[in-house]
């Protein structure tokens, strides 16, 4: 009879062995998923992170440029802005003020004052100035003959 017993209780004992042994299997596994569960919601929230340091990044560069636009749409309203675009694109000026041009000594030293005074009132005065530069000079002769 011992015998059978003792059969009995190695037979027993095998069985919590596997049983044991399945249920140590069961919990590695369950850590194993655990843990991957645990580094994805890591990544996740690294991820986040770098995607919310972006967007503060993003939010002081468009701080920024609204400052600067800010700026500029104070500069254009001023009145020194508006002055001087009436000045330069309407060619208006204040009364009794006079408008003196300065060009270069090399422009205007082959011209009498006469031709001078012409030329600085035609408003295509531009054109009627002979070409200084090489460059110049070169597009005059090939397609701006009154420029030579």
């Amino acid at each position: 009879m011992r015998k059978k017993s003792f059969q009995k209780k190695k037979i027993i004992n095998s069985k919590k062995d596997v049983f044991n042994g399945l249920i140590l299997m069961s919990l590695g596994i369950a850590i194993v998923l655990v843990g991957f569960q645990i580094f994805d919601i890591f990544k996740r929230k690294y991820e986040i992170e770098l995607e919310k340091q972006a967007l503060m990044r993003q939010v002081e560069r468009i701080k920024q440029d609204t400052v600067s636009l800010e700026q500029v749409k104070d500069y254009i309203s001023s009145n020194e802005y508006q002055e001087r675009e009436a000045k330069q694109k309407l060619d208006l000026k204040k009364p009794g003020e006079e408008v003196v041009l300065i060009t270069p000594g090399s422009i205007t030293a082959n011209l009498s004052n006469d031709e001078l005074i012409s030329i600085l009132r035609d408003p295509n005065a531009q054109s009627r100035l002979p070409a200084q530069s090489n460059l110049e000079r070169w597009w005059a002769f090939f397609f701006d003959k009154e420029r030579l």
